[in-house]
């Protein structure tokens, strides 16, 4: 069952995120509140979810819908998945949580996506195999590499070298 991400179910996300090779900070719900921090120049809200079997995690999937530049677009962590789902083949729920990344974008009129697959999860550091899941649900790669930061510039110095998809990240 596909869930909302809601109070109710904020422990239990958590707990996944603790126990999983697959997540880490960016997958939290501390994490999607701070992106969901609603500023004037990229008004965010969390279309964030879970897929559950008999009320346990089975997945999450941290969505953040942003307004950036009179367009509506997701940025996402690639999803975490459990090592031995219950009640369902892995690679059919993957498939699952991808297929409904793609139904909330219809249903809000997500006209770009962003998602991120981070090298700091457990799995990614201790993998010898890299691959691009995105790319398997129709994602194109547009691989880029993670920025270095100057921190003794000033703050506004800094914000001018970036996007305003990504000022929220600052």
């Amino acid at each position: 069952r596909i869930r909302p991400l809601s109070s109710k179910w904020k422990t239990a996300w958590n707990a996944f995120c603790n126990h999983s090779k697959h997540a880490w900070f960016w997958h939290t719900t501390d994490w999607i509140a701070s992106q969901t921090r609603s500023t004037r120049q990229c008004p965010a809200v969390s279309d964030s979810f879970l897929v559950t079997y008999n009320k346990e995690v089975q997945a999450i999937c941290p969505l953040i819908r942003l307004s950036v530049d009179d367009r509506i677009e997701y940025r996402f962590e690639s999803p975490a998945i459990a090592a031995d789902p219950v009640g369902i083949n892995r690679e059919t729920l993957i498939k699952k949580v991808y297929e409904h990344i793609d139904e909330l974008a219809n249903k809000h009129n997500v006209v770009r996506t962003v998602g991120v697959i981070s090298a700091l999860t457990e799995h990614q550091r201790s993998s010898t195999k890299t691959h691009n899941i995105f790319q398997k649900f129709g994602y194109f790669d547009t691989t880029i590499n993670t920025r270095v930061i100057d921190l003794r510039q000033e703050f506004e110095s800094i914000q001018e070298e970036f996007r305003s998809s990504y000022l929220t990240d600052l």
